[in-house]
């Protein structure tokens, strides 16, 4: 798999979290969600918007999941017109 941008990472982040066949990231402390966050010098973030608390590794399963669509919804369309 090619290395993502940390565009693509936040994008994948993103994907993930709005997908509704997966369960979302979330915070170790508290179980709240994640969110990603685009950082100058740091590169994606993730943050719980509940404790604050901040991890930087973003698990393998999600970026190989990753494929460029925005909305989860149009991704299961696409999924399900390509089975013809």
């Amino acid at each position: 798999m090619p290395e993502l941008s940390d565009t693509q990472k936040f994008l994948a982040v993103r994907q993930w979290q709005e997908d509704p066949l997966v369960h979302p990231l979330t915070c170790s402390r508290d179980g709240e969600e994640l969110f990603p966050r685009l950082v100058k010098d740091r590169g994606v973030i993730l943050i719980c918007g509940k404790c604050g608390m901040t991890q930087t590794n973003i698990p393998e399963p999600v970026l190989k999941m990753y494929d460029g669509h925005t909305d989860p919804y149009k991704k299961v369309v696409d999924m399900l017109r390509s089975r013809g």
